[in-house]
């Protein structure tokens, strides 16, 4: 072989390398990265919601109508799409066992008890409202209040 072909192949084979590397670094941020990225942050968002609102579920009833139809369709909405996120992301169970994301049961019981306290702003006992903060909180690994 030539020092000439010899350049050429090892060039080649340079940029071939880093275009693989580039292509896989690629496909483990849009499958993996971005949706871990996108369940923690609604987890952060549930969190949220679960301060901004506090008042609204430990008063059931008394708030603003307004008040109370935003914080039931923000509930409801956080519930929907934590179950959706959390089926968006490939080997799911592996990144669990890792405990990078919750485990599905937790995210199933978080998701049911933010269900619950959509249903309970207007008529509910605040002492079972308290209770479904405490277990979404426990669930999705956020401090307790």
């Amino acid at each position: 072989m030539t020092d000439i072909a010899s350049i050429f192949l090892t060039s080649s084979l340079t940029i071939c390398g880093g275009v693989l590397v580039v292509v896989l670094g690629q496909v483990f941020i849009r499958f993996f990265l971005d949706p871990i990225t996108d369940l923690r942050k609604l987890i952060g968002e549930i969190a949220d919601n679960l301060v901004y609102y506090g008042n609204v579920y430990s008063n059931p009833g008394m708030a603003k109508k307004d008040v109370i139809d935003k914080a039931r369709i923000a509930f409801r909405q956080n519930a929907s799409v934590l179950t959706s996120r959390a089926h968006a992301l490939p080997l799911y169970p592996l990144f669990s066992i890792l405990r990078v994301v919750p485990r599905r049961s937790h995210i199933s019981e978080a998701s049911g008890n933010l269900i619950g306290l959509s249903n309970s702003l207007v008529q509910g006992d605040p002492l079972i409202n308290h209770d479904r903060d405490r277990q979404i909180r426990k669930s999705l690994g956020l401090p307790a209040k």
